[in-house]
């Protein structure tokens, strides 16, 4: 690692240089000008071992600062592994739940436990969203509400901001569905007796054998990230389609969370 031990003519620190190194360059028969160009530039191994240092914090510090420092660490490159620049969170009724992030696809853990909410239930199907290990998490509380085309809520996609999840992280999404058609899924345990006082709804929608809704917050909205460094996209999945069309849905959303994106900005 570089030490600071003279000044530079113009009066910034100068960096010591590694004697080995300039050995090295002075066999290679380097003038002195390109053995100072290639002494400034970083090596490979610095480089590597920044970017474990900085995903090591990313780890501690949660889900938001670790959103963060993936797009400063890989900048505008960094939007290969995500979805149209958007983070997107895919779940459904029965524990299917993945994201996709500056790090690729990750599944997310679930589990059936209680839902310390508002007229919470037990056995509740909950999702982890990978967040902090901590009691501080950057996700906005609240339940979004999806209603079918009669206006009739049949789901209820709760974020909990300082709930622990199955893995050990805080901040977890629980899916409630009313359980009118029968107990054939894990969300079907009905909808919880109360609500947050924090509520979006959205509308649901049909496409390829499925019924599903793709909901975009901002900020102060239920599952808003504070410190995303990309928009948090959900896919909320309320009627699995056969598998032979799951592809052609998963491939739909993606482009329809584009679609909404690009008209939200182009009327606000």
């Amino acid at each position: 690692m570089f030490g600071i031990n003279a000044m530079a003519p113009n009066g910034s620190p100068r960096r010591s240089r590694s004697p080995c190194r300039i050995r090295l360059l002075r066999s290679l028969g380097l003038t002195q000008a390109a053995r100072i160009a290639r002494l400034a530039a970083p090596t490979k191994s610095r480089a590597r071992r920044d970017h474990v240092l900085l995903l090591m914090k990313w780890r501690r510090s949660g889900w938001a600062a670790l959103l963060g420092a993936g797009f400063l660490l890989y900048g505008s490159s960094s939007a290969v592994a995500l979805v149209d620049g958007n983070i997107v969170v895919t779940v459904d009724e029965n524990g299917n739940g993945t994201i996709n992030g500056f790090t690729g696809v990750e599944t997310l853990p679930f589990t059936l436990q209680s839902d310390p909410g508002p007229g919470g239930l037990a056995n509740a199907l909950t999702y982890s969203l990978a967040g902090p290990t901590t009691v501080t998490s950057a996700l906005t509380f609240g339940d979004v509400l999806l209603k079918n085309g009669f206006g009739v809520i049949v789901d209820d996609i709760r974020f909990n901001r300082n709930q622990v999840c199955v893995d050990g992280t805080v901040g977890c999404l629980v899916f409630y569905s009313e359980s009118g058609e029968g107990f054939d899924r894990l969300a079907d345990t009905g909808l919880p007796s109360m609500l947050y006082g924090n509520i979006a709804e959205v509308t649901l929608e049909a496409n390829n054998g499925a019924v599903f809704a793709s909901y975009t917050p901002v900020e102060g909205q239920p599952g808003f990230v504070v410190g995303a460094a990309a928009p948090v996209v959900y896919n909320l999945i309320d009627q699995v389609p056969e598998p032979a069309s799951l592809g052609v849905l998963l491939a739909g959303l993606a482009g329809l969370g584009l679609v909404r994106i690009q008209r939200r900005r182009k009327f606000s």
